[in-house]
């Protein structure tokens, strides 16, 4: 059921204030009260260009006023904020109404769906999601095209988000086998259809309210909203995705040769990586991708993680589905095998990183390249230029994406 949203081209931050304050109200009175105690569930700071963080505070100070509120970020398997990134991301939210999530000793088993091949995906989440006595959880989250899901949101901040690491392991795995370009921008897809059943199956009877946020290119090409729905239910999710698909999937009329991305702040492949699951699509065979990632200082979040990148690299999907299915002892790492899966050019394009630590052994060693950050930005100038094509002062063509992450390219006729 959608209870409020709001769509156009000028939606301004005062209309985005009433949405969320009227939203908080309706969700007071909608739910039998419990224990006056309510938890918000924004996405962690590797989305803060969504501007979640600053809506959740805005519903934080407003439910505060008669409500004990708490909040959560939906980390996922993601490095837990510090308390200076909680402040960047949340702004001023007591450090002791954030919760950390824990996907791996923190959650509890709820059961298991099956897909149609009779493929077994554990459901399992945060405990406090369960046993927490809330009056109504709101669950806030940017609708984009995403390469696990075809598009981000709704179950998939509390499933995904606030899971646990067999949830993650196993829907990732799924995913990727079954193909990126066939996930990607689509509403209808074996791993959504699993985690409604699993919402339908085991979340049913929590009360959650959904604010979903829908962004596009204002006239100066920066992000701007262009759709912000709440509500109950996979109507408010499904008119949230119809929009994603009017703002957020680019279509070029010729398969590019360069594609240049641009990914400040990012620290890990593990992220950044974004790039190139979303300008895969559009990049000719033969062609590159660059990513200009000054930061980049390691491939996972995680030491594991990591380690299993260096040792496998990005060799493609029947490689690291051969490697992946011979040993059963790799299914807690499933995600980490989805990633290089993801990340693989199967040998049709070259991924080149340009970051300042002179990492070009290691990337070489997992099947990637990499260029001096300094030259990258000289040449291709990524400060402030919007989405478009360029010529560089040496004649070289190339087609310029300033976040990858806020969409997805793909050729007109794909």
């Amino acid at each position: 059921m959608i209870w409020f949203h709001k769509e156009g081209n000028d939606i301004t931050n005062d209309e985005i204030r009433k949405l969320l304050i009227t939203t908080a109200e309706k969700a007071k009175t909608h739910f039998p009260k419990k224990n006056g105690s309510v938890l918000l569930v924004p996405p962690d700071i590797t989305r803060i260009k969504s501007g979640a963080g600053k809506l959740s505070k805005i519903l934080y100070d407003k439910l505060s006023e008669t409500l004990d509120v708490h909040l959560m970020p939906a980390l996922g398997q993601h490095i837990p904020h510090s308390k200076r990134e909680n402040e960047k991301m949340y702004g001023e939210v007591p450090s002791d109404k954030i919760h950390i999530h824990d996907a791996f000793d923190g959650c509890v088993r709820l059961g298991d769906v099956f897909d149609n091949d009779n493929y077994k995906v554990p459901i399992s989440v945060n405990r406090e999601l369960i046993e927490g006595q809330w009056d109504f959880i709101i669950s806030i989250g940017q609708v984009v095209p995403h390469e696990i899901f075809g598009f981000s949101g709704y179950n998939k901040n509390l499933l995904i988000g606030l899971g646990g690491s067999d949830t993650i392991a196993s829907s990732h795995i799924l995913s990727a086998f079954y193909g990126i370009e066939n996930i990607m921008g689509r509403i209808d897809n074996p791993i959504r259809e699993i985690f409604n059943l699993a919402e339908e199956k085991y979340l049913k009877d929590i009360p959650v309210v959904h604010i979903l946020l829908v962004m596009g290119k204002g006239d100066d090409g920066k992000p701007v909203y262009k759709g912000v729905y709440a509500g109950t239910g996979l109507e408010t999710y499904n008119k949230a995705v119809k929009e994603s698909r009017r703002q957020n999937i680019y279509f070029l009329d010729r398969p590019e040769k360069k594609i240049v991305c641009y990914m400040p702040d990012v620290q890990s492949t593990w992220i950044a990586n974004k790039a190139v699951y979303r300008s895969r699509m559009a990049v000719a065979d033969y062609g590159k991708i660059i990513v200009i990632a000054r930061d980049i200082k390691r491939f996972g979040d995680h030491e594991n993680i990591d380690s299993i990148i260096r040792t496998h690299g990005y060799c493609g999907m029947d490689k690291i589905k051969s490697i992946y299915t011979k040993d059963q002892s790799l299914e807690k790492y499933a995600h980490a095998f989805a990633h290089l899966i993801h990340g693989s050019s199967e040998g049709r394009f070259d991924v080149v990183y340009a970051c300042e630590n002179d990492w070009s052994l290691e990337f070489e060693k997992v099947n990637y390249q990499w260029i001096d950050y300094k030259e990258a930005v000289e040449k291709y100038r990524p400060h402030g230029r919007t989405e478009g094509r360029y010529t560089t002062e040496d004649g070289e063509d190339f087609y310029f994406i300033p976040q990858p992450a806020m969409g997805l390219w793909q050729l007109r006729d794909s």
